[in-house]
């Protein structure tokens, strides 16, 4: 009896807590030619291993297929929920992200704008379960700096794949 009591007790304390929506983000100002950033874009997705299953050039967009978020920061990248039991508090982080870019620009100047989508995929005797994650945006910023200094021709530094 004093088990169940326990149990029920520490179920009620137990609290799943989602994310606020992240603010929208402005593309990132490239000084190449939007060829140029688009190559460049192209570039650092195959140096990730992404399988990009949508390719337009003509108007800039560039989408992959879904990806195992397998950094070790990955719960950096975005943010599922937390839990929050008995004083502590849990961050469930994404395991699964699909992304696109696009590019704009002319023979001067362009933009690049990465824009991530993170899901937390759990495997229950239902089927699978999953959560749309919020991403804070960082693996998008770390991307987009590695296209902008691939198509400056200055250092990557490498954003690889989430």
């Amino acid at each position: 009896m004093v088990f169940v009591v326990a149990v029920a007790a520490a179920t009620a304390c137990t609290r799943y807590v989602f994310p606020e929506p992240a603010a929208p983000r402005r593309p990132t100002a490239v000084s190449a030619s939007a060829g140029r950033t688009w190559d460049a874009a192209i570039e650092e997705i195959a140096d990730g291993n992404a399988p990009i299953t949508q390719l337009q050039r003509e108007s800039g967009y560039l989408n992959t297929d879904v990806v195992r978020a397998t950094n070790s920061d990955a719960d950096t990248l975005a943010e599922c929920w937390h839990v929050k039991h008995m004083g502590a508090d849990t961050l469930i982080g994404p395991t699964h992200a699909f992304y696109n870019i696009v590019v704009r620009g002319d023979s001067s100047h362009a933009t690049v704008k990465v824009n991530a989508r993170f899901t937390n995929v759990e495997y229950e005797s239902r089927g699978p379960l999953v959560v749309g994650c919020v991403s804070r945006g960082l693996w998008e910023r770390r991307t987009e700096a590695a296209i902008k200094a691939r198509a400056e021709g200055t250092n990557s530094i490498g954003a690889a794949a989430p």
